[in-house]
């Protein structure tokens, strides 16, 4: 999961988007998401990929 560091200061000239963020900041939102399971998207892939590949023409030599 990557990781953001706001120990760093930063100007905002505009003044739409200061606005915009300070709105954010007092009313975050929540983000749901699905749990997945990689294995098993990785091995549906690959077995599509390799139905895929055989159902291409072979080249001629």
């Amino acid at each position: 999961m990557s990781e953001a560091s706001f120990d760093k200061h930063f100007h905002i000239e505009d003044l739409a988007v200061a606005k915009r963020f300070v709105e954010d900041l007092n009313n975050p939102q929540k983000v749901r998401y699905t749990k997945r399971n990689l294995d098993v998207e990785d091995k549906k892939g690959v077995k599509l990929l390799q139905l895929k590949l055989e159902t291409l023409p072979a080249k001629k030599a």
